[in-house]
């Protein structure tokens, strides 16, 4: 038998669209877009999307940043690389809503292309 119901709070919770990221490099780790290695800081407030909404607010956490990468985050939630030079980094990125504090790490590495040879003898066996 139920007596008396009370009404929840909504869970609060966000994501990144592009937590992990394998960025494509020529072969000595030069990248030549940056378009892919960004996204979206996603952040609910149960079902209702807040991402970008004033009242969301989100940094980079200070000292979170692996040396060689530069990265910045907008009001939006959009957050984007400008600089990568190790072969793989990650930063901690932080949205606050209603109080609420969620951190999520952003990790990024370089697929390197093959290297090219111009010297190349085919062998073939028969």
């Amino acid at each position: 038998t139920l007596i008396k119901l009370y009404d929840g709070s909504n869970a609060i919770n966000g994501l990144l669209t592009n937590e992990t990221c394998a960025i494509g490099t020529d072969s000595t780790g030069i990248i030549a877009d940056y378009s892919s290695a960004s996204g979206t800081f996603k952040v609910w407030d149960g079902i209702t999307d807040k991402t970008g909404d004033a009242s969301v607010t989100y940094s980079i956490v200070s000292g979170s940043v692996s040396s060689g990468l530069s990265i910045s985050i907008a009001a939006s939630g959009i957050y984007t690389i400008s600089n990568f030079t190790a072969d793989n980094g990650f930063a901690t990125l932080r949205a606050v809503y209603n109080g609420v504090t969620i951190d999520k790490v952003y990790n990024i590495t370089k697929s390197k292309a093959g290297a090219v040879y111009s010297n190349v003898e085919r062998v073939f066996n028969d």
